[in-house]
Order: structure tokens, then C-alpha cells, then sequence
């Protein structure tokens, strides 16, 4: 134009056919453009018929901001994903993705700047929220895809982040026994102030101990999840909490696919049974409250807690020293002591993976003592081997050979004149 503006002209066909036509004019071609694409999605906005109080969808002028919050709002409306996973997600684009990207604008994002600030969280912040941050971003950037507002998915393209790894912790051989007799100890002896302490820690932990369950799994067992006569229990729920929901017994374990029976041992069906209270209702979990609510796996651990400060046995415990003794740690045990007498996948099918490297990985601690059966084995490859004589070695080898080696060891072989290397 003559006054040095840019006008740009556009069109746009609907979804019903009908062909649109937009003009804007803009100091540059890119405010133009913006202007334009503005025009464009007011005249034809895109709708959520399914979900009318979504907030507007954004345009490919809008900030990553406006998309993130955009995908958390569809997300929780669409009920895919757990609560807890939606107030994770939630999170991490409130803490991050919001202060340190949401001010840029979609149409002007590239690689590299999602790279360098991923790069930026792994330093400033950590690895595990560097790996989050980018898992929130593909499925933010999914979206975008979906509604045409991204070219590409900015995150995926990025190099993948790996969580350093870290050394199975778990109890070894007479420490489980070691910590059930201090935890027992500990509740049954008269505390300084206040009342007396109840079993529930003491049952929890020997089922935990005894079944390798999560803690949410076993705060969800209710009392006619429990087989008596054929000694098993079925893990068909957990324990769970979202700030939209708050403390819940989702219906499921952690995955719908990992509802099972497991077997239970003598002393963790006693601790069951020990806990049931026939007073309350059946619909009551086997671990409650005073008040016959569910119990939230926090006070469990801070519980747990309390009885590592006050009773010190983490002295007693050479496996875990300089370590933290969590619920998970028990499961760990658990799966190591059946991956190293049953195998891997008697341990995956316990602790309900879908796959032996995750437990392997996680869950299951390396023996460091090879089999003894192996040496047998290599035994009999060995059978018609005849060792040389050290003669033969001599000849070998050469006397130019040994010479050399000669300067630095002198080991005389019984029966020659030579050396022996």
C-alpha cells in the first residue's frame, strides 16, 4: 500500500461449503497475517458441541498459554485419564510450562526453543521435571495438531530425556524380619505422651511385606476381597486422591489390566484379619480410619516415618543404610526375593506389570552371586579339554616372548626350566 502497510487478502471455506473472504491490512506482513487469521476464526469459530463450557478454542496467533490451559480443560472433559493424572498434568503446566513458555505465540514456535528451555528446566530444575514438562508438551502439542493451530508435534522432536539410572533399593535376606520386629516393638511399647498406638502400621506393613501390593491397593482391600479358604486376596482397586475428587477407592488398580489374585501368605492373612472390624458396614476398606473413612497413603507414610525417627532402625538395616525406607521399598523386596527364587516373570505377574524389563528394571535387585550350577555347566563344556604342559607353553609362546616377561615376573614351573607367566 502507499502509506507503506500491508494489506492481505484471504478466504476460507466452512465446513458447510460456503466460501468466506477476509481482508486486513497491518504495519507488517506478520501483523497482517495475524489480523487476518483473527477475522477468520471469529467469523467461524470452532465449537465443542459435546462440552459448552469449554473456553474458546485458540487460534494460531494465540500463546502456548491460552493451547495448555485449552488441552487441560479437554482432557478433564473428555475422562480418559485418571484425576490424579489430570491434577499432575494440571500442575506442571501452572508451575512451568505456563511462566517459562506460555508467552509464546504458536504460529512462531520451532524446535529449537522448545529444546533450549527444556534444557534450561533439566539444569535449573531437575531431570524428572524436564521429563515431565516434555511428556505435557506432546500431548499438548497432539492437540494443536488435531485443531490445525501447530505444524508439528515441537516436543516429541526434541531429543528424549532419560531419567538417570538409579540402584534398586530393597530389604536383603533377615532385614524384613529385622524391621516387622522393631515396627512391633515400637507399637506395642508405651509412648512418652499421648495414647497408645494401634496395629494398623504394623498389619499394613506385613502385608505390604507379605504381597508386594501397592499401598494404595492394600488401603483398598475390602473385606470380601479376601479368600480365607483358598488363602488369596484380589487387588481389583486402590486408594487415590485428585483435588477435584478428593480421597476416592478408584475402581481399578493403578491399570484396569492389572485386577488379580494373589496368593497370601500365613502371616499376611493374619494381619488382615486382625484388622477387619465385622462392626462396621461391608463396604468399609479393611484399613480405615477412626471413623471408618479411607485412609490416604500420606499418613501412612508420615506414620512410617515417625517410627524410623523414634525407633532408629535404619541402624539396623545394613541394606537401606543412607537410604529411605518408603512402602515402595517393601514392594521392591518383595519383587527382588521372587525374581531371584522364581524369576522374572513369577515377579511380574505379583507386583502386576505388563512387561518383565519394567520389573527387572525397577523392581527386581541384581543378584551379584551367579548361580553355583553355572561353574557345573562350564564343567562339562571343559570335560575333554587337556590343559598344555608348561613346555608346551614355552614353545608356544616363544622364547623371544618370554624373555621379555622375564624383566618383571620370575615364577619358576615345578617340573621345568622355564618361567611361568
Amino acid at each position: 500500500m502507499e502509506d507503506g502497510q500491508v494489506k492481505l487478502n484471504g478466504c476460507y471455506r466452512d465446513r458447510d461449503g460456503e466460501r468466506r473472504r477476509f481482508q486486513a491490512v497491518g504495519a507488517t506482513e506478520l501483523t497482517a497475517r495475524r489480523e487476518l487469521e483473527r477475522k477468520a476464526d471469529a467469523a467461524v469459530p470452532i465449537k465443542v458441541e459435546a462440552a459448552p463450557d469449554l473456553p474458546n478454542v485458540p487460534s494460531k496467533g494465540s500463546t502456548l498459554r491460552e493451547l495448555a490451559e485449552f488441552w487441560v480443560a479437554i482432557t478433564g472433559a473428555e475422562g480418559e485419564l485418571a484425576p490424579q493424572s489430570i491434577d499432575t498434568y494440571a500442575n506442571t503446566v501452572r508451575l512451568i510450562i505456563v511462566p517459562r513458555l506460555g508467552h509464546l505465540i504458536l504460529d512462531e514456535l520451532t524446535v529449537a526453543a522448545i529444546a533450549i528451555e527444556l534444557l534450561n528446566i533439566r539444569k535449573k530444575r531437575s531431570i524428572s521435571d524436564a521429563i515431565k514438562t516434555r511428556t505435557t508438551l506432546s500431548l499438548i502439542f497432539q492437540l494443536g495438531l488435531r485443531y490445525q493451530l501447530v505444524t508439528t508435534n515441537f516436543a516429541t522432536a526434541t531429543k528424549t530425556i532419560k531419567q538417570p539410572a538409579r540402584p534398586i533399593v530393597a530389604l536383603s535376606d533377615g532385614d524384613p524380619q529385622i524391621f516387622l520386629d522393631s515396627l512391633r516393638a515400637w507399637t506395642y511399647a508405651t509412648p512418652a505422651h499421648g495414647p497408645r498406638r494401634s496395629r494398623l502400621l504394623l498389619n499394613v506393613m506385613t502385608v505390604l511385606l507379605g504381597t508386594g501390593m501397592r499401598i494404595g491397593e492394600v488401603l483398598a482391600i475390602r473385606p470380601a476381597d479376601i479368600d480365607f479358604a483358598g488363602h488369596r486376596v484380589l487387588i481389583q482397586a486402590t486408594v487415590s486422591y485428585a483435588k477435584s475428587t478428593g480421597l476416592r477407592r478408584q475402581e481399578h488398580p493403578k491399570h484396569k489390566r492389572q485386577t488379580r489374585w494373589i496368593p497370601l501368605p500365613e502371616v499376611a492373612e493374619a494381619a488382615l484379619l486382625d484388622a477387619i472390624n465385622l462392626d462396621l458396614p461391608a463396604t468399609t476398606t479393611v484399613f480405615h480410619s477412626r471413623t471408618g473413612g479411607l485412609l490416604w497413603q500420606n499418613n501412612v507414610r508420615r506414620t512410617l516415618r515417625t517410627f524410623i525417627e523414634e525407633s532408629q532402625v535404619m541402624a539396623l538395616l545394613e541394606s537401606v543404610r543412607g537410604e529411605k525406607l518408603t512402602p515402595h521399598t517393601l514392594r521392591k523386596t518383595v519383587g527382588t526375593h521372587v525374581a531371584r527364587t522364581m524369576g522374572a516373570e513369577a515377579a511380574r505377574d505379583l507386583l502386576g506389570h505388563s512387561f518383565v524389563a519394567t520389573t527387572e528394571q525397577y523392581y527386581a535387585k541384581p543378584d551379584p552371586i551367579v548361580d553355583p550350577r553355572v561353574g557345573r555347566v562350564l564343567e562339562v563344556l571343559l570335560l575333554n579339554t587337556r590343559l598344555p604342559s608348561a613346555d608346551e607353553l614355552w614353545r608356544a609362546l616363544g622364547a623371544k616372548t618370554l624373555d621379555l616377561i622375564n624383566e618383571h615376573i620370575r615364577v619358576e614351573i615345578p617340573g621345568s626350566s622355564h618361567l611361568r607367566v
